[in-house]
């Protein structure tokens, strides 16, 4: 006989919504203080180190110091930011502090995207939201790629969903006019001097702005499906004319990486054996000064030699496993802001905002950046931009809104339209669900590159490895 399905404990017998149980209050509570200590935890470790020793990684210290000292090159404008700041500062220390202080700001605006619909967002999705790998806590848990330039085009993300935010409604949905003159500094200013810092990032983010924007423009009032993908095409022509820029004109020689590294070392950042050691070599000083000056057969060459079968049979496990639970959040944050209460369905395709969100800020923006996973080996950091991207635009409600169809569904002041129809809740699945999260959140591990290494998270790893040892003596 087919077990009864009970209904959900937060709600009346009537159907009528309650608000958030004192449950969920306190459940919320509970998993942001847990999240605060965890990063408190890593600021008191690594902070010190990163600001007076050599915490930061070599690639990502030497990344940010790449100049122009030797010409236009790529990246090289992060470098002079720092040649800025040198008087003030030394550049060990400037790079540490920058990295902390993106870091921190996207860590405020991440927090104030879930506070926002907090009253929405079942323990479940809160749990994904703040402890899975593949989302802000991959740079708690791998301090290797902490400090990558990628935390700053997440901050323009932020950005973009601010300007969502402020804009002032009309007739149900948003005033793109109002969107577009709030834009363009972000548009046309801020995402070119991004991809000067690294050409990259062009890749990665400027496809989520752009289907960001044809998404505004295609459901406000005046504009045509062909203005809107003309303005659409303006707006962002600057951030492509840079990036062509930057990959002809700014492709660097092992000669510009030498000139670079050695005028870091007239200040004491490197020494000048460094730069002679850094020609044709991984993991020196200065790797990713060095990586400049690498031709494409090169990058490509080094990229295959960190592939063993090992490395592959264990990116194909990790990757679908935190891709299923990163895109099951973000689905259950979506349906949630739509329903107007705690929503626990893993896949809801049917509703719009779940599958126009996963296809336009997940999908695509995975498949698009494809000529660097040929030259790069850094999959799990580029599979944990994808999927923040993907949990912040999930998080907002104007997005939301605008991947609905449906303008107006979505009351932004009092509230979400809620839904006072009772709702089956079925505890079996629920048990599920949350095993499943809590192994992707605790036992697995999502490292930058190289899943040759490990997989699992280390506190899991010391604790099998203990016990094998006990085995084995035993």
């Amino acid at each position: 006989m087919k077990r009864e399905l009970k209904r959900h404990p937060s709600r009346r017998i009537d159907g009528t919504d309650p608000g958030p149980s004192a449950d969920l209050i306190k459940a919320t509570i509970l998993l942001i203080v847990a999240f605060l200590l965890l990063l408190v935890d890593n600021i008191g470790y690594w902070l010190p180190r990163d600001l007076f020793s050599d915490g930061l990684s070599p690639w990502v210290l030497s990344d940010w110091l790449i100049n122009y000292s030797s010409g236009f090159v790529r990246r090289g404008l992060s470098g002079e930011l720092i040649e800025i700041i040198r008087p003030f500062l030394p550049p060990k220390m400037a790079v540490g502090l920058l990295a902390w202080g993106a870091f921190l700001l996207l860590t405020a605006g991440y927090l104030r995207l879930i506070l926002r619909v907090r009253e929405f967002l079942s323990t479940l999705a809160l749990l994904g939201l703040l402890f899975l790998p593949s989302l802000l806590p991959f740079y708690l848990y791998d301090h290797a790629a902490f400090g990558r330039k990628e935390t700053v085009g997440l901050l323009l993300v932020l950005w973009h969903l601010l300007i969502l935010e402020r804009c002032p409604p009309l007739n149900g949905t948003i005033d793109g006019n109002a969107y577009l003159r709030r834009l363009w500094p972000l548009s046309i200013v801020a995402l070119p001097i991004h991809t000067l810092m690294h050409e990259g990032m062009a890749l990665w983010f400027g496809s989520v702005h752009l289907f960001l924007t044809s998404l505004v423009l295609r459901s406000a009032v005046g504009f045509s499906r062909q203005r809107g993908l003309l303005i659409t095409g303006v707006m962002y022509l600057p951030l492509a004319l840079v990036f062509t820029a930057v990959i002809v004109f700014g492709r660097g020689s092992p000669e510009d990486a030498r000139n670079i590294c050695l005028h870091w070392a007239d200040v004491g950042v490197f020494t000048p054996q460094n730069c002679a050691d850094a020609q044709g070599a991984m993991h020196t000083i200065a790797p990713s000064i060095d990586a400049l000056g690498w031709s494409f057969s090169k990058g490509k060459a080094v990229a295959a030699s960190a592939l063993p079968l090992r490395a592959l049979v264990l990116w194909l496990v990790v990757l679908p496993i935190l891709g299923i639970a990163t895109l099951a959040v973000g689905s259950m944050a979506s349906c949630s802001i739509v329903a107007g209460r705690p929503s626990e369905q893993f896949f809801d395709w049917v509703t719009p905002p779940a599958s126009v969100i996963a296809v336009l800020f997940f999908a695509l923006p995975l498949m698009l950046p494809f000529p660097i996973y040929v030259v790069a080996h850094d999959y799990g950091r580029w599979f944990a931009i994808a999927c923040i991207n993907y949990a912040m635009l999930s998080l907002s409600p104007e997005v939301v809104r605008l991947a609905c169809r449906r303008p107006g569904a979505v009351q932004l002041k009092s509230g979400f339209e809620r839904t006072r129809q009772p709702v089956p809740y079925n505890w079996r699945a629920f048990t599920i669900k949350t095993v499943f999260l809590l192994l992707c959140s605790t036992a697995v591990y999502l490292p930058h590159c190289c899943a040759a290494f490990h997989i699992m998270a280390p506190s899991l790893r010391t604790i099998i490895e203990n016990f094998t040892t006990i085995l084995s003596n035993g």
